[in-house]
């Protein structure tokens, strides 16, 4: 598996997740929810409040004062803790609704609840009343402490004592009459201390937030589908994993990934410091290299597999070939031909015209000045009854007499038996794959092909580096 691949299935993973989800959140019901809050006065409990602000009672009366026959939403009522405030909380359907449905259990309770007595200025002057006791209590016990007192102490102690008394007169009458302070003020029992107002978007379903738990979601699914994908995954990662499969092959060509190698006629695009013309070069000294031993006139050149890029790598290796020597490329892919696009010349009549009795010089397009080409020309109905005829045997051998190399273009194997058929006439086979492409099953499946016909593998390429 490419890193495109896991890749794909990871954003694919994540795009769905969050697909699903907002596709659901979108088909839920929407719920809005508002809030207000009221501060209730001192004398209050909240606890208590919270319970009759909830009661169905508080439920009537609001819908009476909203003017509706039916009851309205609940309400769920939340005193705070250590505080006098009492939240109320409506949710509905509908925004609006939910502000002033929220808004009117408030106003339904001050109504219900009425005024009471202002106690502030009571409870502060029991307070202080409280305080000038204490003080004055602790003055006498500081003047009894001194143990024999003289006739100044014995009378500053008698005006305490006697300030003491005229403090818990007042006192005792301040607790016996309230009223005494005067006139009481009355307040309502609890004021706003936050109206509700309309919530801008739903508490549920909250889309973005079920949109991120699906993203983690599908991004533990994408990587756990990597790694089962990466696990079962039996594709060429690394040029090494060659080296598991017939040890004895060598890797002739390292490829660099390069979409100019496909997108144009090979015979434009010859750049000197071109990573990918240096890495053929590299293919083509070691073609040479091991040719010094043994016979290589004809080479053979086909994929472990479909769209292992070996066209691609016929035409290079033919092409870097004839800055040395006399070559002629060769498209014997009589199925789906491709060499005529690679190198910019036309199509119309090719090596099947050859096998049908056709002259070599009529269908031989020199391009170069040390390279030729025979194109395919077009597909027939029944190519393997064509290279079964011993008209191929006779070709091969005039174009070993007239040619230093011939490079065959042949069809992939694997999928036709065009190949093991035409791997009898050439020297040797180099076999391409494509890295993150061609499955290593594919490859051991293209030797043995190769080699029941005992054709001789002279080395990998492996492409996309």
């Amino acid at each position: 598996m490419t890193g495109l691949g896991r890749r794909s299935i990871l954003v694919t993973a994540v795009v769905c997740a969050v697909g699903a989800s907002l596709l659901l959140s979108a088909t839920y019901n929407r719920v809005y929810q508002a809030e207000a809050t009221l501060l209730l006065r001192d004398d209050l409990e909240p606890r208590d409040e919270a319970v009759l602000l909830g009661s169905e009672s508080v439920r009537s009366s609001v819908a009476q004062f909203l003017g509706v026959d039916e009851l309205p939403p609940r309400a769920t009522i939340e005193p705070r803790e250590g505080t006098q405030l009492i939240r109320i909380v409506v949710r509905s359907g509908d925004a609006r609704t939910a502000a002033i449905v929220a808004n009117a259990y408030a106003d339904t309770y001050i109504d219900l609840r009425g005024t009471g007595p202002d106690t502030s200025d009571y409870d502060a002057a029991l307070a202080d009343l409280r305080a000038s006791i204490t003080g004055t209590t602790e003055a006498i016990a500081a003047i009894n402490e001194q143990g024999e007192l003289s006739a100044d102490n014995e009378l500053l102690r008698q005006l305490y004592a006697d300030q003491l008394d005229a403090l818990e007169q007042q006192l005792a009458d301040l607790l016996a009459d309230p009223t005494s302070l005067g006139e009481v003020d009355l307040v309502a029992a609890a004021t706003y201390d936050t109206k509700a107002t309309v919530p801008g978007s739903p508490e549920r379903p909250q889309m973005l937030r079920a949109a991120l738990l699906a993203a983690a979601a599908g991004l533990v699914i994408g990587l756990l589908a990597m790694f089962i994908g990466t696990r079962s995954d039996d594709t060429l990662r690394r040029p090494d994993d060659l080296a598991a499969i017939r040890r004895k092959i060598p890797i002739i060509g390292r490829i660099p990934h390069d979409p100019a190698l496909r997108r144009r006629p090979a015979l434009h695009r010859r750049r000197l410091d071109d990573t990918s013309l240096t890495a053929v070069h590299a293919m083509r000294d070691e073609v040479l290299f091991l040719g010094l031993d043994r016979t290589l006139r004809v080479i053979q050149v086909c994929g472990a597999a479909r769209d292992a890029g070996a066209t691609t790598i016929a035409t290079e290796l033919a092409l870097a070939l004839s800055e040395y020597s006399s070559v002629v490329l060769v498209d014997l892919d009589l199925r789906s031909p491709e060499i005529h696009r690679m190198v910019g010349v036309d199509d119309s009549i090719g090596m099947v015209d050859n096998l049908d009795a056709e002259s070599i010089d009529m269908t031989l397009h020199p391009v170069q000045e040390r390279l030729a080409v025979i194109t395919a020309g077009k597909p027939p109905v029944q190519p393997l009854g064509l290279l079964s005829r011993m008209r191929l045997d006779a070709m091969m051998g005039e174009l070993r007499d007239r040619f230093d190399v011939v490079v065959l273009d042949t069809p992939d194997l694997g999928t036709y038996g065009d190949s093991t058929m035409i791997a009898r006439l050439a020297d040797a086979v180099i076999l391409v794959t494509r890295r993150g492409h061609t499955s290593t099953a594919a490859v051991r499946s293209a030797c043995r092909e190769l080699e029941r016909v005992k054709a001789e593998i002279l080395g990998f390429v492996v492409n996309d580096l």
